[in-house]
């Protein structure tokens, strides 16, 4: 299953589509983007310590634009574009159960067309 690292920051009729980390992964992302644009600023401060300011502001563009391009591949290779974050919020924590130990319900309804389904046969019925 492909989790999500991110979600919108609001619904989706909003015409905003701005997202936002629901994951550590995603906090972790947003920090390599920070640390990043940290390590272009302080190449850039180098380099114009030692004359080649030119030099530098194409390094930290080169360098910003990379990590730019980087975050935003991973926000939306990894972003729920159908649910925000109140709903991941909002959602009850997800239960890790083993599978001998999970109980299964018998459905009442069919999922598609929603019409009563008939309960499942007991060992003791045979079929008429």
């Amino acid at each position: 299953m492909n989790e999500a690292w991110f979600a919108r920051r609001f619904a989706v009729g909003d015409a905003r589509k701005a997202m936002g980390p629901i994951a550590w992964q995603g906090w972790a992302a947003f920090a390599a983007f920070t640390v990043a644009l940290v390590a272009a600023g302080l190449t850039f401060l180098l380099l114009s310590i030692v004359g080649m300011m030119a030099f530098g502001v194409i390094v930290f563009a080169a360098l910003a634009g990379a990590a730019g391009y980087a975050l935003m591949k991973v926000v939306a290779l990894k972003g729920d574009q159908t649910r925000c974050i109140a709903d991941y919020r909002d959602a009850p924590p997800a239960k890790s159960v083993a599978p001998a130990a999970a109980k299964e319900e018998p459905a009442t309804a069919s999922v598609t067309t929603g019409a009563p389904m008939k309960a499942p046969m007991n060992a003791e019925e045979t079929p008429s």
